[in-house]
């Protein structure tokens, strides 16, 4: 079953799917065919036509974006069915070069037989060698969270964690038990924007939910800030 955290990740994860399913049919489906028309309907002069260099542009993006919408139904169904499967081990991570902002670098996360895409922030704090339990929906592949084994048991991990402000003050208003929405207002974001903050903060301190949290905030000193 899926915690609270994972499905907000699911559907953050789904919603940069759909994202990418709009681009491909509101922009570059409709864009491509008009490169094909205006190229056929001048053939003679194919070579000479400023429109040939869009051609390979828009077959790239189209290959970058291609798996998008068969990731968002996927997506849709793991969401619905409420099935997530976890698989521990020792992890290696592989880089994987991507083009702009709705294809960014990707990060191809191996945990024994499985493989996952991940994103930067997550591929920075992972130690390869190291042991880590990935959960992920099954039919889209989404990881929808990394703990590290023992990580939250071992008070000195938690201190020796670098933190940035943002991180710190979010890791406090969690332990103090606000929601996201009320996260959000605190710190002037918004709440899609808390929830990706949440993952990579968990990912970073090897946690899979909020109670595991608080105990990491009172060992840092954070909840008794006013």
């Amino acid at each position: 079953m899926q915690a609270d955290d994972e499905r907000r990740e699911l559907r953050a994860w789904r919603s940069r799917q759909a994202l990418a399913v709009c681009v491909l049919g509101v922009v570059l489906v409709p864009l491509l065919a008009l490169v094909v028309i205006a190229i056929a309907r001048d053939l003679p002069n194919l070579f000479r036509s400023p429109l040939i260099l869009l051609l390979p542009v828009c077959l790239v993006w189209l290959w970058l974006l291609g798996r998008a919408p068969g990731r968002w139904l996927k997506a849709g169904a793991d969401e619905r069915a409420g099935d997530i499967r976890s698989v521990r081990g020792e992890v290696i991570v592989d880089a994987r070069r991507g083009v702009g902002l709705i294809a960014p670098s990707r990060y191809a996360l191996r945990v024994r037989n499985e493989m996952f895409e991940i994103g930067e922030f997550w591929a920075a704090q992972l130690i390869p060698g190291k042991t880590y339990t990935v959960r992920y929906a099954p039919r889209s592949r989404a990881v929808v969270s990394i703990a590290r084994q023992g990580a939250s048991a071992d008070a000195g991990d938690a201190v020796e964690i670098d933190l940035t402000r943002r991180e710190r003050d979010l890791l406090r208003l969690i332990a103090e038990g606000l929601t996201d929405k009320e996260i959000a207002r605190e710190l002037n974001l918004s709440p899609a924007t808390v929830r990706t903050y949440n993952s990579d903060l968990y990912a970073k301190l090897g946690i899979s939910r909020r109670t595991q949290a608080v105990p990491i905030a009172d060992r840092l000193g954070l909840t008794s800030q006013v």
